[in-house]
């Protein structure tokens, strides 16, 4: 992503991308919530991404800091 853009410019960016995967059955990123507090964790969802001119369903998300280290995703990779 462009790092000369503002936050507000970067959102924008988000809006538009998550807008184009659902209108395009892509997949799309849901939000994780915590059950007790109510707060925003981060993101999930299941995308299908092109890799190598193929099409791969990919298990994307996306964690707050304050989350990690609680068992909730992996840091490793596969």
């Amino acid at each position: 992503m462009d790092t000369t853009l503002s936050p507000r410019e970067m959102c924008q960016v988000w809006f538009d991308k998550s807008h184009h995967r659902f209108a395009n059955n892509l997949g799309v990123m849901n939000v994780l919530e915590d059950k007790k507090s109510g707060e925003l964790m981060g993101q999930c969802g299941l995308l299908l991404q092109t890799v190598n001119n193929k099409q791969r369903l990919e298990i994307g998300y996306s964690i707050l800091p304050v989350f990690w280290e609680r068992g909730y995703a992996s840091r490793n990779l596969i």
